[in-house]
Order: structure tokens, then C-alpha cells, then sequence
């Protein structure tokens, strides 16, 4: 009898993990080692000022992670995109925003290679979206 009850408690400890665990990975993205040496190359072809080649490398690395990827990185691809002079900048700070929460204002406000998106008609709702989350204090992801 007593080890009937510790298997039905084994088993539903089991449940109860692989419950918390899928559903804790439905929102938030670990990333493996591939994944953080790829975007280390990305990093490192946009600080040598290869821009475009650093922005395909970002592109690369989050369509091999399924489109999963930490908004500090999309926020990087966004400026690796603008330096290569290429839209494709409000594609990775609209996910970084409006799918991963990023709430950094000030940084969004003080980078100077944002000031040239500031005349985009999306720049507002962006901004405004990342202050809404940053004053609500959320850091789940924000769908808009």
C-alpha cells in the first residue's frame, strides 16, 4: 500500500513538473550556446562596422531558434539593420517591445541612431507602448 501511494505521488510530481516546466517555457526563452556564440559573431561583425553583414547574422540566428530570441538581441539587430541603412530596424524593436515586454525608455530615447526612426509613423505607438510597460511594471510578454 505505501508503495502504491509514493508511485501515485512520484507520478503526479511528474505531471506537475512537466506542467510548470512547458508552460515556464512558453515565456521565457533560454537560449543554448549555439544560440549565444552565434549572436556573439553578430555582435562582433557590427562593432568591426559590418552592419548589414551583422544584421543578416542576427536574422540568421533568430530564425534558427524559431523566431525565439531575447529582446536585448533584437534590440542589437535593430541598430545592425540601421546601420545598414535597411528598414528592417522596426521589425526587431517592434518584437522586442510588443511580443518580449522591452521597457527600456530611456535607452530607446538616448540612442542616437534611433533619432532618425523618431519621424517613422510607428515610432510613437512604440514608444508609447514601452513607457505603458514600464510603468505597469509587467515583464510578460506584451502582445499589441
Amino acid at each position: 500500500m505505501a508503495n502504491l501511494f509514493l508511485m501515485k505521488r512520484s507520478l503526479l510530481l511528474c505531471v506537475c513538473w512537466l506542467f510548470l516546466s512547458s508552460l515556464y517555457s512558453q515565456t521565457k526563452f533560454i537560449p543554448d550556446t549555439t544560440y549565444i556564440k552565434q549572436i556573439g559573431q553578430a555582435f562582433n561583425l557590427q562593432m568591426k562596422g559590418q552592419f548589414k553583414d551583422a544584421a543578416l547574422a542576427y536574422d540568421s540566428v533568430f530564425t534558427v531558434s524559431g523566431g525565439r530570441a531575447k529582446p536585448l538581441d533584437l534590440y542589437s539587430a535593430a541598430f545592425a539593420w540601421i546601420g545598414a541603412g535597411i528598414d528592417r530596424a522596426f521589425d526587431h524593436l517592434e518584437k522586442a517591445v510588443y511580443e518580449y515586454g522591452f521597457d527600456d525608455v530611456e535607452k530607446l530615447q538616448r540612442e542616437g541612431e534611433l533619432f532618425g526612426l523618431n519621424k517613422d509613423s510607428r515610432w510613437n505607438k512604440l514608444l508609447l507602448t514601452a513607457k505603458k510597460i514600464k510603468n505597469n511594471g509587467k515583464q510578460s510578454l506584451i502582445k499589441v
